[in-house]
């Protein structure tokens, strides 16, 4: 995909009437690259993909179960179905008399004399947990997008940049003879929006994401 959700809320038709005419043709090509893919990934089910049976929609299955039940039953199926009705009289009947008792004991009158537990999670009052320690940031990395998405021009030092979000890489350098021991090392990555100078559009950078594989595990 080469436009994000962000982008692609910030791109009217007053911003592509803006752009001239060969930043709006290749903002079009973009468009159109990702619009393929997102057909082609509509168009996979378990098929024509190795994508598993659960991920088909709904109604695929169901036109696989209407098949299934329009097919006739051999005799010796039909013959087994009368075995079982007549023997599984008697457990109905008990079944009917278990069930009378179920509802009885679930009724509201036994239900509010029954103890009510603890709710799952923390409960109020309780004395809450989390990471006390701050360790010192070593290094700051700033990461921009390098070309516009609408108009592929570079963009450079002098473009506008608002941090979005961050996130701190912790890494444990070993040390040699000359200076023994072990360090930790602390770097803070911030991402955010960088502003295009020559048409104005907003191009976010985000941090990397393993996508999920066709199985349900990540690549």
């Amino acid at each position: 995909m080469h436009l994000s959700r962000e982008e692609l809320l910030k791109i009217d038709k007053q911003f592509i009437d803006s752009l001239p005419g060969k930043s709006a043709k290749e903002l079009c090509l973009l468009a159109l690259d990702d619009l393929k893919e997102l057909h082609e990934r509509l168009g996979q089910n378990s098929e024509n993909s190795s994508m598993p049976p659960s991920s088909n929609f709904p109604w695929a299955r169901f036109d696989t179960d209407a098949q299934a039940d329009e097919e006739e039953p051999d005799e010796e199926q039909v013959e087994a179905t009368h075995i079982e009705l007549d023997d599984s009289n008697e457990e109905s009947a008990e079944h009917d008399e278990n069930a009378d008792r179920s509802d009885q004991q679930d009724s509201p009158e036994n239900t509010d004399d029954r103890p009510k537990g603890n709710k799952p999670g923390k409960q109020p009052g309780a004395t809450g947990h989390g990471r006390t320690q701050k360790l010192p940031v070593h290094d700051t990395i700033i990461h921009k997008a390098g070309t516009c998405s609408a108009c592929n021009l570079e963009l450079d030092e002098t473009c506008d940049f608002t941090a979005r979000t961050g996130h701190y890489v912790i890494d444990i350098e070993v040390g040699d003879a000359t200076g023994p021991g072990i360090e930790v090392i602390n770097t803070k990555h911030i991402y955010g929006d960088t502003t295009c100078g020559g048409c104005g559009h907003v191009n976010r950078l985000m941090p990397h994401r393993l996508e999920k594989t066709k199985t349900g595990g990540l690549k």
